[in-house]
């Protein structure tokens, strides 16, 4: 993109946001792998995802924040994160680039989280925020599937296999982005909004269902098993947690032991495919570098239980114990847990875990003591989360721009419910304490 483009684009998404906050806030997450859209101001890196954010940021600081008190934007368990992340850039053995990771992962997307929440205050904005993610689906998709037909992109070594990579630096990253957005469209195609017209109603059913195949189409040509396993694991545990019956002796509770019993005999089903259970088993040749992988950071991690690696780090850390050479050191060790631990240290893992915590409390009860993941649409944004941290057993979820920015997005949209009945940033719902 030539400088005299770029200009021209941030200068017209900066008319947008001071006009409309939140068009700009579903334009962003249109636009969320922007991120690879680099240039430098200066001495300083900066993506055009970056750029977007410090926008939405600023003009919601101007006009908006005010009106609040910092007291009602701070709250123990985001702080304890971010404490964490800086330690991890002072423990780092390359500060610069940690200093990159914490602005990128960190800092920006938790701004743009208070932004989302504060702004995207009611049951439209919300149907809208996840359509605007179903729409930046859609383009990865497309693209996705030009490249396989056309081979046009696709960089080394992944064209000689025709995997494509859609607008991404590699496969991987078409399944980690797409996953969560196509969990949500399934659970889109199958639900129904009760105060919608009929029509408006079918049109949306059409446009879930055009991201689910069109996305599903996309991961297939990527080749990435595990958002294919991360995708129907997450909805069928979503579907156990919503189908939970009342009563033991009600039809709901024969329909949810049918149910059961169905998911066991296909489950068992699968797993009698060799070459599937091989994959699942982590018994295949990915399985054997993610064990030994994995292997090697625990190792890492009794001698960095503390502070970890460091922001950034685990390559250079990891290298004193990497013994099975045959296999290159990768950037995170690919398991949610040890990636959050060698990174951000055990303060980071706690901190992590309260978040999931406050998640799951608000996700599963509501302030009058029902199951609010019956609720539309708090178990679609539930079921993309859990798909994230399904994809995130064996893969790297967060640490990356475009998904940290989606992570803090969905985590504000499934903490709306809060803002409805109060301006504070505290709610039975997500229970930020």
């Amino acid at each position: 993109m030539s400088v005299t483009l770029l200009a021209l684009a941030i200068a017209l998404f900066t008319i947008i946001a001071w006009r409309d906050l939140k068009l700009a806030i579903l334009l962003t997450l249109v636009f969320l792998p922007s991120y690879l859209i680099r240039f430098s101001v200066g001495p300083v890196p900066f993506t055009l995802l970056e750029i977007l954010l410090l926008i939405v940021f600023l003009v919601f600081f101007i006009r908006q924040l005010p009106n609040y008190s910092i007291t009602k934007l701070l709250n123990y368990s985001i702080i304890l994160l971010i404490l964490a992340a800086t330690i991890g850039v002072v423990v780092a053995p390359d500060r610069l680039a940690a200093l990159g990771i914490w602005k990128s992962y960190f800092i920006e997307p938790i701004l743009f989280f208070y932004v989302v929440r504060s702004t995207l205050i009611n049951e439209m904005d919300r149907r809208r925020a996840l359509e605007a993610l179903g729409l930046g689906a859609l383009l990865v998709s497309i693209f996705a599937i030009t490249q396989y037909f056309t081979g046009y992109g696709i960089p080394s070594p992944w064209d000689f296999e025709r995997r494509v990579t859609s607008f991404f630096e590699y496969p991987n990253a078409v399944g980690l982005y797409l996953a969560p957005i196509i969990s949500i469209a399934v659970m889109r195609v199958f639900s129904k909004v009760e105060n919608l017209k009929t029509r408006d109603e079918i049109n949306l059913k059409l446009y879930w269902s055009l991201v689910t195949i069109l996305g599903l189409i996309a991961i297939v040509l990527a080749k990435t098993e595990a958002s294919l396993v991360a995708i129907p694991t997450s909805l069928l545990l979503i579907w156990f947690i919503r189908s939970l019956p009342h009563s033991v002796r009600s039809a709901q509770t024969r329909k949810w032991i049918f149910g059961l019993a169905s998911a066991v005999v296909a489950i068992g089903v699968v797993l009698s495919i060799p070459v599937v259970r091989e994959k699942l088993l982590l018994q295949d040749s990915s399985g054997l570098v993610r064990r030994s992988q994995w292997n090697e950071t625990f190792e890492m991690l009794k001698d960095n239980w503390l502070f970890g690696a460091g922001l950034s780090g685990y390559p250079t850390a990891l290298e004193p114990y990497h013994n099975d050479i045959q296999y290159e050191i990768f950037q995170y060790p690919h398991n949610i847990i040890l990636n959050i631990w060698s990174e951000l240290g055990l303060l980071g893992l706690v901190a992590f875990l309260w978040i999931a915590t406050l998640v799951l409390r608000g996700v599963v009860t509501s302030p009058t003591g029902n199951y609010s993941i019956t609720q539309l649409p708090n178990y679609l944004i539930a079921t993309a989360l859990l798909t994230m941290i399904i994809h995130g057993l064996v893969d790297v979820p967060y640490f990356k721009n475009d998904l940290a920015v989606m992570t803090w997005s969905l985590l504000a949209l499934i903490s709306w419910p809060s803002l409805a009945s109060s301006r504070s940033f505290s709610g039975r719902y997500f229970p930020w304490p």
